[in-house]
């Protein structure tokens, strides 16, 4: 570990959750020239290194402390696992899962146009089925409403908390999002993740092969869609369990290094 001895912030040390991303390890650096000791989200310590060379550490990302814990809390309690089964029992279980979530401005217009209209041809399906809680934003469920409103296979619900969301991903055989967030937590599940976007901050994981990138490109979401749901080696390789981000003990590390 560095001996920061000079500097404002000199033997502080300093927690910084925007992984290795620009603004992170923008931070990071900046705080390590004030010599204070830097403890940063980013899961991979080599990167995160040779992004800033001061880093003290890397401990992954809380949030998939979170969902992992949700996970083991559901086989934990019974009760709870089957009272969100009913809470979502207009759910097929014979059909597989494809969660969405969009709400990213970048998108309104055209894009959630396309998206839907790419959705709407994913409902077709006869083996699959969308559940898809509809942010609040008028400019999300102006589109949502109109082009996949009373399809079958389409099931448009209210937000949800994060207990029942994540209950979601765990069901879910695909999921289709523009989150930041279920980029980072999805891969944990093995649930691959395609993402509406042209370019992502988890660049990480793009990289491990557990996100694709996909853009509102119609054809392009249905086609990798229907990839996934066609071809199982397809789906095995982004379906394996591997998160470059965290493997549920950031929390761990971030308590020993902060009472050290």
């Amino acid at each position: 570990m560095p001996d920061n001895t000079t500097g404002p912030m000199a033997g502080k040390t300093v927690l910084v959750t925007g992984g290795t991303g620009g603004i992170g390890r923008a931070t990071a650096a900046g705080l390590a020239a004030l010599g204070a000791r830097v403890a940063i989200t980013g899961r991979d310590l080599a990167r995160t290194r040779a992004a800033a060379a001061d880093i003290t550490a890397a401990t992954g990302n809380t949030a998939v402390d979170a969902i992992l814990g949700i996970g083991k809390r559901l086989q934990a309690e019974p009760g709870l696992r089957a009272k969100l089964d009913r809470d979502f029992g207009f759910l097929n279980p014979g059909r597989r899962l494809i969660l969405v979530t969009g709400h990213r401005r970048e998108s309104f217009g055209g894009g959630f146009e396309r998206i839907c209209t790419a959705l709407a041809r994913l409902s077709r399906r006869s083996d699959a089925e969308i559940a898809y809680p509809v942010h609040l934003n008028p400019n999300v469920r102006g589109p949502v409403f109109a082009i996949l409103g009373g399809l079958d296979n389409v099931h448009l619900i209210e937000p949800v908390d994060y207990l029942a969301f994540s209950y979601l991903m765990m069901r879910s055989y695909i999921i289709i999002s523009d989150s930041g967030g279920v980029q980072e937590e999805a891969p944990s599940l093995a649930k691959p993740v395609l993402v509406m976007r042209d370019v992502t901050e988890r660049q990480e994981a793009v990289d491990a092969g557990v996100v694709k990138l996909v853009g509102t490109d119609v054809e392009r979401i249905v086609s990798e869609a229907g990839r996934l749901l066609d071809d199982a080696a397809a789906y095995a390789s982004m379906a394996r369990g591997v998160n470059p981000f965290g493997d549920g003990h950031a929390a761990e590390r971030i308590a020993r290094i902060l009472t050290a």
